[in-house]
């Protein structure tokens, strides 16, 4: 595993945890640097995009 892949897998975890740690998110935050920026008013969308994001990441690290 490359470490652009240990990052995009570390980006997904965080934005999971972000999410489900909030009752109502606002919006849905995407990570640059150190900031979380607003990107995405649909946070249920988005949270499974990153989600089928993260598992296929995973399923590239198994192969």
């Amino acid at each position: 595993m490359d470490e652009n892949q240990v990052k995009e897998i570390r980006t997904c975890k965080l934005i999971e945890s972000e999410l489900s740690s909030r009752k109502k998110p606002k919006g849905v935050y995407k990570k640059y640097g150190s900031s979380l920026v607003l990107y995405e008013s649909d946070p249920a969308s988005v949270l499974k995009e990153n989600h089928n994001k993260l598992a296929k990441l995973m399923e590239k690290d198994k192969n």
